[in-house]
């Protein structure tokens, strides 16, 4: 499970590619972001940049993994071997 929005990521996606295709996204449902479009993609993109700053990218997105076992787990399981 990633939940987003935490203070505490240890985990990071590399968004740098598909930033500009996300705000176009967000942007296509004016009627929610019309008063407030301005500052909401200027505090997206800062929250990316300094994503990206924390985990090496240009922007990323942060989360907080919480691993949730479906079934035996190996003690000797390398969650980071796992990925993100």
């Amino acid at each position: 499970i990633l939940l987003f929005n935490t203070d505490e990521p240890d985990c990071y996606v590399d968004i740098t590619g598909t930033f500009d295709a996300k705000l176009s996204a967000l942007a296509e449902h004016r009627s929610q972001w019309e008063s407030i479009w301005d500052d909401t993609a200027r505090s997206l993109r800062q929250e990316a940049e300094r994503a990206g700053r924390a985990s090496g990218h240009v922007m990323a997105e942060a989360f907080k993994r919480i691993f949730v076992p479906m079934g035996p787990v190996s003690a000797d399981w390398d969650l980071e071997e796992e990925g993100c």
